[in-house]
């Protein structure tokens, strides 16, 4: 059975979850008292104290995967705090984690309710409630869910049930063409 220990990264906060096929074992939040705002130069140092606050975690949930939800560019910039800071974030973290099994994920992937694969189909979930409340929902349909306590742990704990269903379905189709 696969741990996927899963991250939500933000320059505030960051949600970090363990979770397996059984359900949710552990969710934490890292909390920041103070946003970066549009202090790119900020980024870094935030960067540095988000990695030194995964590197214990890292080392003790036990895990076979790490997951981070990474950044896809859109073609605008509607955002410009997150258009330049995510993808520095992202990058850096990606940096601190190498050494272990890293797959990064899109919002878009997992989240997107235009996309016949995303995390919400199988369980049934309204696709017209809002972001926060489909996660809320979905949350009630994973075993020990109600352990994320707020959004940035539920969007962690997302990224890993759509890693694990991803890999299970990808396992059962490896086996099939096996036999073939």
């Amino acid at each position: 059975m696969i741990r996927v220990l899963a991250i939500d990264p933000g320059t505030t906060y960051t949600g970090v979850a363990l979770v397996d096929e059984r359900g949710v074992s552990c969710c934490q939040t890292i909390k920041f008292l103070q946003p970066c705002g549009l202090d790119n130069a900020a980024i870094f140092d935030r960067a540095e104290q988000i990695a030194e606050r995964l590197a214990p975690i890292l080392a003790t949930w036990k895990h076979d995967v790490v997951v981070m939800e990474g950044w896809k560019y859109y073609g605008s910039i509607a955002n410009e705090n997150s258009a330049t800071q995510t993808p520095i974030l992202v990058g850096w973290l990606a940096r601190e984690l190498r050494g272990e099994n890293l797959h990064p994920q899109s919002s878009s992937q997992v989240f997107n309710k235009k996309d016949p694969g995303n995390i919400y189909r199988p369980f049934g979930i309204d696709l017209d409630k809002p972001n926060e409340k489909r996660l809320a929902d979905l949350m009630r349909k994973i075993p020990d869910g109600e352990k994320a306590k707020d959004e940035h742990q539920r969007s962690a704990v997302a990224h890993a049930v759509y890693y694990i269903r991803e890999h299970n379905r990808l396992e059962k189709t490896r086996k099939v063409e096996k036999w073939n």
